[in-house]
């Protein structure tokens, strides 16, 4: 729990003014013998009122004057944690996988996909955003229905609503590096990029900006259906770019495997990019990662890969961020994916990548009011509220039987 100086400033004023209201009423009340009833409460109603009035001009002023970089460190390696290993299975024999056979002419999904799905919409809502499942079917050219959902997550901006960014991550898995996989737990790839846009949701619950977020998790990233006689990729990010063709995306970032570090470039991020339209981006993002996350920026002109895709290819400025040299990444596409895995996941390097990502958002999108999220709960907050709370029944007390 953080305590801020002007909490504390609040607290300590209304002690004051409390002490001074019980001495003003201290020599009737010791001849009528209603100190408590009309000192007490009285005292204790004015000692309230002048908290809250304090707390929210305090809450006016934290708002007007708040930062990209004072929201970019409310990001938290904890929270980043527990989203990639409670909220998504992602542990050694869970499977997110979008394609594990074909029963009835419609594609099986592995046994934690909906789950996990379930769990991201529900994490979503709980941090107060506009929350949908986005259903798409594609109908492939030997009868067979690839059908997904998406879940997609809004704030819409107040002054521009109609410019619109979006951080997608796709949230189905596979093992198809081993030719006979039964589990896909997609720690990396890509539990850590769905941790990063829950983590976003969290930190930009409580703030107000100018123009639209859509956080997106998309399904269906990793299979290829041919349909038409054309080959499909990335199914949920297609559908979903399809269906919002005629939106004013100004930026979408995919975020793709974010939480391997290669112990030879331990501070390297990565951008697979090379579209015409991507200049602006390109640099804000590196700016962005360099600034907020500490990290170093590599740029490959790839034009492949992950949903970034989907939108860059009708003209939208689109990117991937990704782990340095994610080629190398030992367990990619393989069951040992895991958070499980030992040594594996490194949640400070992707608390780092998430920091850097959300800082390009909060400068593209511009905050202009709201209050942060409540903190992720540590120990010695809960001390330090439990004595206070102490401190002031003891005070209330001694001034009681005065």
């Amino acid at each position: 729990m953080v305590v801020s100086k002007q909490t504390v400033t609040c607290f300590i004023l209304c002690l004051a003014i409390a002490n001074e209201s019980w001495h003003e009423h201290d020599s009737a009340d010791r001849v009528t013998g209603y100190l408590f009833r009309e000192g007490g409460f009285a005292t204790l109603y004015k000692a309230l009122l002048v908290f809250f009035i304090v707390a929210m001009v305090v809450a006016a002023s934290m708002c007007s004057a708040i930062t990209t970089q004072e929201i970019v460190n409310q990001i938290s390696a904890t929270s980043f944690q527990n989203y990639l290993t409670n909220t998504l299975p992602t542990h050694i024999h869970d499977n997110r996988a979008f394609d594990m056979g074909t029963s009835n002419g419609v594609k099986v999904h592995g046994a934690q996909h909906d789950p996990a799905r379930d769990n991201i919409f529900t994490a979503f809502r709980r941090s107060g955003w506009t929350t949908m499942i986005d259903p798409f079917t594609w109908h492939d050219d030997s009868g067979v229905d690839w059908s997904g959902q998406n879940v997609v997550a809004v704030k819409q901006g107040t002054t521009r609503p109609d410019d619109v960014y979006i951080i997608g991550a796709h949230y189905d898995s596979t093992a198809n590096h081993e030719s006979s996989w039964t589990y896909a737990p997609g720690g990396d790839d890509n539990g850590s990029g769905i941790a990063g846009i829950l983590e976003i949701a969290r930190v930009l619950s409580g703030y107000t900006f100018d123009a639209t977020i859509v956080l997106a998790a998309f399904d269906g990233e990793e299979v290829t259906a041919t349909c038409g006689g054309t080959a499909i990729h990335r199914l949920g990010s297609m559908h979903y770019a399809a269906e919002h063709a005629t939106d004013n995306i100004l930026g979408m970032i995919s975020l793709d495997m974010m939480s391997w570090q290669d112990p030879s470039h331990p501070s390297l991020a990565q951008l697979e990019t090379g579209y015409s339209q991507n200049g602006t981006i390109n640099s804000a993002v590196t700016r962005s990662l360099q600034t907020y996350g500490g990290l170093t920026v590599n740029t490959r002109n790839s034009k492949n890969y992950s949903d970034h895709v989907s939108f860059a290819d009708r003209g939208t400025p689109a990117l991937m961020v990704i782990e340095g040299n994610w080629w190398n990444n030992p367990n990619y596409h393989r069951q040992t994916d895991s958070s499980d895995t030992t040594n594996y996941i490194n949640y400070a390097y992707g608390t780092k990548m998430v920091k850097g990502v959300t800082g390009y958002l909060v400068d593209s999108v511009h905050v202009n009011g709201g209050l942060p999220p409540l903190p992720v709960p540590e120990p010695c907050g809960f001390a330090l509220l439990g004595v206070g709370i102490a401190a002031l029944g003891a005070f209330i007390r001694r001034r009681r039987f005065i």
